[in-house]
């Protein structure tokens, strides 16, 4: 038994070293050429913002986690979807829909868990879940998703939000005004801000953007700090510009 044990363990090290030192794997046919890549540490950091983890053991969850991810983000990293599947959480949530949904009712968009959101916002209106009168406010607030505006929404508990939708083209063009705007993030993955929001963090009239926990911001002297390194698929965005502007995102 200790041999086996032994050589079962040598065999799990001897794979996770191949693995941490480039493995690269081929995958599947699919509607896009297929591609080959050697796993980074970068990788494994969308990885943690794909499946919207805490922070991982990443060489224990290498093997398990990275090779399916990695295709997903590689050969579909920018498709039009055909649905939407978006996980919400107790409390506040800035989400976007990168597709609009055939009936944008309240109902029709949270389903059988309409009486599990309190309230609904976007930049310029909102919707409340009163307890005595139902849904008060703006009742046709998810037609906003066609504007590409991102949404908070306060949920009493977790579900998901799912229904079948006509996609939006990831590079569809967004307006933006002077001062704050709220919009929707298309990409249909988890993405390098530094690659997927290059055309705004370029535009002369950026001074900030931000998720629900991270943000990037403009020195005076043009220098992006913050920590805003990855734009998660369905998260909301808030972008503060000193002039009006336009700019698509961009994909990996």
């Amino acid at each position: 038994m200790k041999k086996l044990s032994l050589l079962l363990t040598l065999s799990i090290i001897l794979i996770l070293s191949f693995s941490l030192n480039g493995f690269s794997q081929s995958y599947p046919s699919s509607p896009y050429p297929p591609k080959t890549r050697n796993i980074t540490s970068d990788d494994l950091d969308l990885i943690e913002s794909y499946f919207n983890v805490e922070p991982i053991d990443k060489e224990s969850r290498l093997g398990e986690e990275t090779k399916p991810t990695i295709y997903y983000l590689d050969i579909y990293p920018c498709k039009k979807p055909n649905g939407v599947s978006i996980n919400i959480k107790p409390g506040w949530n800035w989400v976007s829909f990168p597709a609009i949904p055939n009936d944008t009712s309240i109902q029709g968009v949270l389903g059988e868990n309409i009486d599990l959101v309190e309230e609904i916002k976007v930049q310029t209106s909102g919707a409340i879940n009163h307890p005595d009168y139902g849904w008060i406010g703006d009742l046709q607030i998810f037609e906003n998703i066609a504007n590409l505006q991102m949404f908070q929404i306060l949920a009493k508990q977790s579900f998901d939000i799912i229904f079948l939708a006509n996609g939006i083209p990831y590079d569809t063009p967004i307006e933006l005004n002077k001062g704050w705007n709220w919009v929707a993030y298309l990409n249909t993955c988890a993405t390098k801000s530094e690659e997927s929001l290059i055309e705004l963090l370029e535009h002369p009239g950026f001074v900030e953007v931000k998720n629900q926990t991270s943000s990037l911001r403009k020195l005076a002297e043009g220098q992006i700090v913050g920590n805003l390194n990855v734009v998660g698929n369905y998260s909301g965005l808030k972008i503060l510009m000193d002039t009006e502007g336009t700019f698509s995102y961009h994909c990996r």
